[in-house]
Parts: C-alpha cells; sequence; structure tokens
C-alpha cells in the first residue's frame, strides 16, 4: 500500500468517533489477514497486527546500539534519579548510601546480558560494568558515594514472594516479563559487590 493511501478503518473502531482528546486514547488494534501460497496450511490464518490508522502508535524497539539514542537514555536516567535523590533530600527526606534502578533489561551480575541491545541493554557500551559505572556516575552527580543495585523489572515485581517456592510473576507491559523470587525472605535489599 503507497504510503499516501491510509488503511481502511475497523468497523468496531471508536477512535475516529471521539473528539480529539488531551490524554491519548488506548490503541485498538485488528487483525489483517495475509494470502498464503495455496501449498501452506490455514490459508486466511492472521499473519500480522496493524493499528488503526487513528490510533497511536507503539515505540518501536531499538536493536542496534544506536550511541545517541543511548546516551540520552543514559543522561536522563541519571538526570532522574539525580534530581529525585535532591528533592527528598531538600525535604529532610532520610536517605540511604545505596539505590536500586529497576530496569526492563536482562542482566547478569549488574550487566545487561552482551546479546541484548533493546532500550537498556544498549547502555552497556558505556562500560564493561553498567551498575558500577552508574554508581560512579551518581556518585558524582550528587558529589556522595552511592551504591547502586540494577535489577530486572521481573525480579523486583517477585521479591515481595520470596521464600514462596515455585512461584513465578508474569509482568505485562509493552511486553511480557518474568520473575522468579528469591529463596529467602531477606527483607533488605543486598547490593552486588
Amino acid at each position: 500500500m503507497s504510503p499516501s493511501r491510509s488503511r481502511p478503518t475497523p468497523p468496531n473502531c471508536r477512535c475516529s468517533a471521539r473528539p480529539a482528546l488531551p490524554r491519548r486514547p488506548p490503541p485498538c488494534w485488528y487483525l489483517i489477514l495475509a494470502r498464503r501460497p495455496s501449498n501452506e496450511p490455514s490459508p486466511n490464518r492472521p499473519t500480522t497486527w496493524t493499528c488503526c490508522p487513528a490510533c497511536p502508535r507503539p515505540a518501536p524497539t531499538p536493536t542496534s546500539a544506536d550511541p545517541p539514542a543511548a546516551a540520552r537514555l543514559r543522561d536522563r536516567l541519571i538526570d532522574i534519579v539525580a534530581d529525585t535523590w535532591t528533592a527528598a533530600a531538600a525535604q529532610a527526606v532520610p536517605l540511604a548510601d545505596s539505590l536500586a534502578i529497576v530496569l526492563a533489561c536482562y542482566l547478569l551480575n549488574g550487566q545487561p546480558r552482551p546479546e541484548d541491545w533493546g532500550c537498556y541493554g544498549r547502555l552497556q557500551q558505556f562500560a564493561p560494568h553498567l551498575q558500577t559505572y552508574l554508581s560512579q556516575q551518581i556518585s558524582q552527580r550528587l558529589n556522595r558515594p552511592l551504591r547502586v543495585t540494577l535489577l530486572h523489572d521481573g525480579q523486583a515485581a517477585a521479591m515481595p514472594f520470596a521464600g514462596q517456592a515455585q512461584t513465578a510473576v508474569i509482568t505485562f507491559g509493552t511486553a511480557l516479563g518474568i520473575g522468579f523470587p528469591p529463596a529467602s525472605d531477606n527483607s533488605q535489599l543486598t547490593i552486588d559487590p
């Protein structure tokens, strides 16, 4: 289909019937059926999901190092942590010398897996050990020593179920994730060395 022609709106789509709202409406998805060669089974089997033209599109998933985008993400991550820390300190909130950052990224001892070049995985290009690197960068920014622990989002979601055998937590978001609780019920977050 040429870029100038828009896709037809499915009959059950309510996006185009609503006036523009300041908030983005949830996307409404519908199936596009693709023709298959006659020798393949299930010729009308759905092969792709497509979004209604009036609906917001999900962000594309990065699959490469993309150094400029990774640098913007790193800087924004450090900004958010530093700004939050500074705001809490200004309100006299007692702060510890360690913090956890939860990432939607599989981690091995504080470092994204080598094959993961997704949104957070591509942060691995800045240092051989991302957890140590972020500890140093955030400490420098705040002028105080801090220890950062990186946690996979599924692991963090499973922590309240610590000590429960044969348990898994499934997270739903832009992707499915899974986490397994630690074997013991330890209420203190342990910091990797």
